[in-house]
C-alpha cells in the first residue's frame, strides 16, 4: 500500500483547493454545538465567532468568516434522554452570509410562533456553502 502526503488538493482546473485538514474535517464550513438552555455555551465549534441569545427558543449564531450562499442543518434536544414524556424539538434554521438565526419550538406546533418557542438543553447546527 503507498502513502501520498500532500498540503493541499485541487480540483481539475487547478482551483478549489482544499487542505487536507479541510476535507477530514468533511468540508463543512461552520458548525456548532451549543447549550441553550441555563447559561447559554458554547461547548464546541468551527469559525463560529460568537452565539447570541436573542430570546426564549431563540438564537442567532454569528461567523468568523463571510460565506457566499450558505445552507444549513440544525437540530436540538430538549434533555438527554429521548424516550421520556418531554417534547421533542423542531428547529428553524435562517441562513444569511454573515450569521444564523435558530428558534426551537415543540412538536405540539408544527408552526411555531413565539409561545410555541422554548429553549433546549442541546443545539446541534451546520453550514455548507458552495464557495
Amino acid at each position: 500500500m503507498s502513502t501520498v502526503k500532500v498540503t493541499q488538493v485541487q480540483d481539475k482546473s487547478g482551483g478549489n483547493n482544499s487542505t487536507t485538514e479541510q476535507i477530514y474535517q468533511g468540508r463543512a464550513r461552520i458548525w456548532w454545538y451549543y447549550q441553550q438552555r441555563g447559561t447559554p455555551t458554547i461547548f464546541n465549534s468551527y469559525r463560529v465567532s460568537s452565539v447570541t441569545d436573542v430570546a426564549t427558543g431563540q438564537y442567532t449564531v454569528n461567523f468568523s468568516d463571510t460565506l457566499d450562499e450558505p445552507c444549513g442543518c440544525s437540530a436540538a434536544s430538549y434533555n438527554a434522554n429521548a424516550f421520556d414524556s418531554q417534547f421533542s424539538d423542531v428547529t428553524n434554521i435562517y441562513a444569511s452570509n454573515t450569521a444564523a438565526q435558530v428558534q426551537t419550538a415543540n412538536m405540539a406546533s408544527a408552526s411555531p410562533s413565539a409561545s410555541a418557542l422554548h429553549d433546549c438543553n442541546y443545539n446541534y447546527g451546520v453550514i455548507f456553502c458552495d464557495v
